[in-house]
């Protein structure tokens, strides 16, 4: 009875050991696909694969927290306003879902703060106060936890980048937060998803233009 005992316990194991493998093996493939693709339809195609992953695994952080990210960035890439909303609300939904699977999590805070950001283009004029509020509460969380994250500095910089220069913004003011965030990008383990590194290609697009 007691090999029994052993060998149904070390076949459960292996058994959360190859379904955790695969998680995170079809998460870095879908992934990568979203983050490769080079048009909003791939773009959209490889976004339903992680949306599918997230409702596969609900147990899992990283599975709300990168369905959230596709979400986002899709939204960017579209013109109808409420189709932007709509994107924006299923990723914060996806973000209160990770927030309490790994709660005071600085990556989590970041793509919430990031998503904030993204609800402000929408409706410019009537949002700036709410979000911006929001963005700003959520990136000190995120800075308290680990000021040494590269995309604090990547989305500081979007402020001022697109803040015309005489009301305060212009390149000049954006290009040292998008340096810093160059040089701890270069610091970052790429090999783990579960520990977040998004980020850095776009980073590197806007710090060329802060160049030009």
């Amino acid at each position: 009875m007691k090999l029994i005992s052993i060998v149904c316990t070390l076949l459960s194991l292996t058994f959360s050991t190859l379904k955790a493998q695969s998680f995170e093996e079809t998460l870095k493939s879908s992934f990568a696909k979203f983050d490769t693709a080079t048009s909003v339809r791939t773009r959209t195609e490889a976004s339903s694969k992680l949306d599918t992953l997230e409702l596969q695994n609900p147990d899992k952080w990283a599975g709300h927290f990168y369905s959230a990210y596709a979400h986002i960035l899709l939204s960017f890439a579209l013109t109808d306003k409420q189709q932007r909303d709509r994107y924006l609300d299923a990723a914060d939904t996806s973000l209160l879902k990770a927030d309490k699977l790994s709660p005071n999590n600085e990556e989590i805070f970041i793509l919430r703060a990031y998503a904030a950001k993204a609800r402000i283009p929408v409706n410019p004029q009537n949002r700036w106060k709410k979000y911006g509020d929001i963005y700003s509460e959520l990136i000190t969380k995120a800075k308290k936890l680990n000021p040494e994250n590269p995309r604090i500095y990547f989305l500081e910089g979007m402020d001022p980048f697109w803040t015309p220069k005489i009301y305060g913004g212009g390149k000049d003011k954006a290009r040292p937060f998008f340096q810093k965030a160059k040089e701890l990008f270069a610091k970052e383990d790429k090999s783990d998803l579960l520990k977040p590194y998004w980020g850095e290609h776009a980073n590197e697009k806007f710090l060329k233009q802060c160049d030009e």
